[in-house]
């Protein structure tokens, strides 16, 4: 497949919440991004749109990844969840602890990871620099009620820094309609408190760096992380699981959508491996229907990207 990279720069700041308001990571699970971008498609174009995205994405023409920092030039993936035998003095429990706090290594530094050589304090002040994390105070007004103040987890990237998002395509135009799907979302906004101004981002487009790519065109690799939140189907996940390190995820929410019921339902819960398990075997995961008594299927995102790592 061919590969390209989407770099959001955030003109705003951004909440990605967590458990509560107050609560902000600085990445966004790819269900989410996909869930977004079937707003978008059906806005655009209604449900013709839309199963076009689903259809492309079910027929495995087009993957999408987490959106994973980046600092200046450097890609940054998830820490593997495989274990590796880290090169230390003995005793040094400090070190240990300073690999476990890591959650993103640079991509371009995946092989040392793996040789157990990364220096990971330094790798840690680095990422210090990606951006800053706040508690806000917004205003919520209801009608003629009196202005309630609340407060908000917002995350602002330090310039030239953000996430990016991988997409793998097989036709170049699926890949322009896909970009045309994630201009229409750059003005509407991504994660909460959007009415408040947050989530506004601009992007640019370019290559994987060669090393990222070696390793997305990998089909022999002993060992595969996955750079999206992803769940095999019944028929593959007896193989999926073995000799594998993966890490369970819950995954839920309510429904946005005028048509789907009246009030807000929420999506049937769903557990997903989180990006940076590592299998042995590929599989491909699906789109699975979260719908819950409502009027129309919700689709919930559960393709992996996969990446060789050893």
């Amino acid at each position: 497949m061919n590969y390209a990279i989407y770099k959001l720069d955030f003109k705003t700041g951004v909440h990605i919440g967590v458990d509560s308001l107050t609560d902000n990571e600085y990445v966004i699970n790819s269900d989410t991004i996909f869930s977004a971008l079937c707003h978008e498609a059906l806005k655009a174009g209604g449900t013709e749109l839309l199963d076009k995205l689903v259809t492309l994405v079910k027929d495995n023409l087009i993957f999408i990844s987490d959106a994973m920092p980046f600092i200046k030039d450097e890609l940054y993936v998830p820490k593997p969840l495989k274990p590796v035998d880290i090169v230390e003095d003995e005793g040094n429990s400090v070190q240990k602890k300073a690999f476990k706090k890591l959650k993103y290594i640079p991509v371009s530094k995946l092989g040392i990871y793996m040789e157990g050589n990364l220096d990971p304090n330094y790798e840690s002040d680095i990422f210090t620099d990606l951006g800053k994390h706040s508690i806000e105070t917004q205003a919520r007004i209801r009608g003629t009620e009196e202005t309630m103040p609340y407060s908000v987890g917002v995350y602002r990237f330090s310039s030239g820094n953000g996430i990016y998002i991988c997409i793998a395509y097989t036709r170049t135009d699926d890949l322009y309609f896909m970009e045309d799907l994630l201009l229409s979302l750059s003005y509407t906004g991504i994660g909460g408190k959007r009415s408040s101004g947050l989530g506004k981002f601009g992007f640019v487009v370019e290559g994987p760096p060669d090393e990222m790519l070696e390793r997305l065109n990998n089909k022999a690799a002993k060992s595969y992380m996955t750079l999206s939140s992803s769940m095999p189907d019944e028929e593959e996940i007896d193989l999926a699981i073995e000799d594998s390190y993966y890490l369970l995820v819950k995954r839920s929410g309510f429904v946005s959508s005028l048509t789907y019921a009246v009030g807000n339902l929420k999506k049937k819960d769903f557990y997903a491996f989180k990006a940076g398990s590592c299998f042995t075997s590929r599989f491909n995961g699906d789109i699975y229907d979260v719908s819950y008594k409502g009027n129309h299927p919700v689709y919930r995102y559960a393709k992996p990207m996969f990446l060789g790592v050893s």
